[in-house]
């Protein structure tokens, strides 16, 4: 029985209340396909500064019930590893590790195992990386320290054995802004729910639809609202459809709100007040499916998406997508989407005519969308892991 200590900080902070992220889902559906067909492994959860917060059917198949705790953040765990003194005790950190067999970092949490200890140093660790943000498009982040963190993130990426990352683009990303070896990155696209691709009855779907007061067919935004959206851009583009068309076919957004450059708050604003624009801060996972189902289309237009899985589940719901031409994007729509540059307006507002216009268009992309949905499983990303595991044993 191999050993596998896993990360699960953004998990179990995400049951815990602040609401599941893209990470921790990714984390989550690794641990249900493991709980599925364990095999061989045993997966020892480890988490900074958050306890244990399994139940059910995920705390049932765990063989720890208990997660192993550290210091609140991650740079504590790496300066204790270091051999330099923090509030916490070096010797509670070792403590976690010392049965594993494999570490998997999956949250961009990477602890750092110091040649101090050469039993943990010897420990094979991989790391998931989803995208290079932080490095390669600082402007993107706000944060006080951003740059000092992702220097640090960067140090104690490279010290992984292997990288896990979740498409093509991003791999080539890694290896160019990181300066890590291309052959030690592997590509495992993320899955999709099976949830996404069964119908919602329409009397759910249309209470869904008189919570929110959306009356008619509707263009569907969804992400944080932060300047990597491009929402500002988004919804200028759809405010120039002709024909008082931004009115028949509002904007939906669904985000909570992150931080504003001055130009997105102000162009929510806007179209709310043109009713052209409808703002919603936060949807439950069965208001969201009942929202993609509904959707006239999909408009994910961002400025820079390591894979873009609110396109994957606009596929399986059926909702034609506009997407960027840019980053892991193109990747992903293929043939199955509208591509369009994020920086151009008139690309993007006759992508969303085209598709008012067109309904032989509209319905070629929904078949091509559902089709593409159906090759993205959570059980391949989850496989595609463990055969990585298995290399290292």
């Amino acid at each position: 029985m191999k050993k596998i200590a896993f990360g699960c900080t953004l998990l179990n902070r995400g049951l815990a209340g602040e609401g599941i992220d893209g990470i921790g889902h990714y984390c989550q559906e690794l641990l249900a396909e493991y709980g599925k067909d364990p095999g061989n492994l045993e997966i020892l959860p480890y988490s900074f500064g958050y306890p244990n917060q399994f139940s059910g059917e995920t705390k049932a198949f765990l063989t720890s019930q208990t997660t192993s705790e550290y210091a609140k953040y991650p740079l504590y765990l790496a300066l204790a590893y270091a051999g330099i003194s923090t509030r916490n005790s070096a010797n509670n950190h070792l403590d976690a590790f010392k049965n594993a067999d494999l570490i998997h970092a999956p949250d961009h949490l990477i602890p750092m195992l110091s040649s101090s200890t050469n039993r943990l140093h010897k420990i094979p660790l991989i790391a998931s990386i989803m995208d290079v943000i932080p490095i390669s498009h600082p402007q993107f982040i706000r944060s006080k320290f951003a740059r000092a963190k992702a220097l640090i993130w960067k140090s104690l990426s490279r010290n992984a054995n292997h990288i896990i990352t979740i498409s093509e683009f991003s791999k080539q990303e890694i290896a160019r802004h990181m300066q890590y070896p291309l052959e030690q990155i592997s590509a495992i696209p993320l899955g999709i729910d099976k949830q996404y691709f069964e119908p919602i009855g329409s009397e759910k779907i249309a209470a869904t639809l008189k919570k929110f007061a959306i009356k008619g067919k509707f263009f569907f935004s969804i992400g944080t609202v932060q300047p990597r959206k491009n929402l500002a851009r988004i919804l200028q583009a759809h405010a120039n459809l002709p024909h008082n068309l931004a009115k028949e076919f509002p904007l939906v957004l669904v985000g909570r709100f992150a931080w504003d450059d001055g130009d997105i708050l102000q162009a929510i604003k806007r179209g709310v007040a043109a009713n052209e624009c409808i703002w919603i801060n936060y949807v439950s996972d069965e208001e969201k499916r009942c929202l993609l189902q509904a959707a006239f289309a999909l408009a994910f237009i961002s400025l820079y998406e390591g894979f873009g899985l609110p396109m994957l589940e606009a596929f399986a719901s059926g909702a034609p997508v506009i997407c960027s031409n840019t980053t892991a994007m193109r990747e992903l729509a293929g043939d199955a989407a509208l591509q369009v540059d994020p920086l151009a307006l008139d690309e993007i507002t006759v992508a969303m005519q085209s598709l008012i216009n067109d309904p032989h268009l509209h319905e070629r992309l929904r078949l091509a969308g559902i089709k593409k949905a159906q090759a993205f499983t959570w059980q391949k990303t989850w496989h595609s892991s463990r055969a990585i595991y298995e290399h290292f044993f």
